[in-house]
This record gives C-alpha cells, structure tokens and sequence, in this order.
C-alpha cells in the first residue's frame, strides 16, 4: 500500500468504509436475532421457575445485577456535589456541551480543559 497514488489510496479507503457498514448492518442484524432468542429463553426460564436451562449439551444461566438508574438528577447532583462523591460520575466530558459553554464563555477556555483536535477522514462521491 505504501507505493499506491491519491486515488487508490481513497478508493481504498471507500472500500474499507463500505465493508465496514456493511458489517455493521449484520451485526445490528445479528443482535436484533440474538435479543428476540434471549427474550424467549427468558420467558421460558421464568413460565418453568428457573434460572437455568439445559438442553442439547449446553447450559444457560441467568444471572442478575444490581446496575444504576437514575430517577431524579437534582437530587442526585445535591448529593453529588454536598458528599463530594464525583467519582460516581464518568471521567468523561461530552463534546457537544462542551463546545456549547465555550461558545458561551465567547471562545474561553473551560478551565482544566485542554483542546485535541481529532482527525477523522470522511469519503464521498465527487463529480469533476
């Protein structure tokens, strides 16, 4: 690939770009398949009582865990911000936010915020 010219170094690109949305429909395809089984073996575990299934040498098990959800932000942000448990929130900032308070702030940096410019290539169609 190191030698190839402009114009096959950005068709390959559309190539790559094409197989991978193509991949992506079969996986969403895939998983749409896998959570219509999952809810049938979930009925059917819970209509026989059980968590467990054993058929054909395989077994399946349910398990269950206790995951957040959250029903009241204010109240969990005055919790949040009285207790000073902020490592309940994840370390990350949301761009579109972000780039919302700079403008805000007429381009100010937001302190203890540094700027990466991500390069992202994009590929389209082009009529000369």
């Amino acid at each position: 690939m190191s030698n190839l010219n402009a114009a096959e170094l950005i068709g390959a690109l559309s190539d790559i770009d094409d197989k991978i949305d193509s991949a992506n429909g079969v996986l969403r395809q895939l998983k749409s398949e896998r959570d219509a089984i999952v809810e049938k073996i979930e009925t059917l575990m819970d209509e026989q009582g059980t968590t467990i299934l054993a058929a054909g040498g395989l077994l399946c098990e349910s398990k269950y865990e206790d995951v957040p959800q959250i029903e009241d932000w204010s109240k969990l942000e005055t919790f949040v911000y009285r207790q000073k448990h902020l490592d309940l929130f994840q370390r990350r900032l949301s761009p579109a936010v972000w780039k919302a308070l700079l403008e805000s702030r007429n381009g100010s940096a937001v302190p203890g915020v540094k700027v990466f410019q991500k390069r992202k290539l994009s590929v389209r169609s082009h009529k000369a």
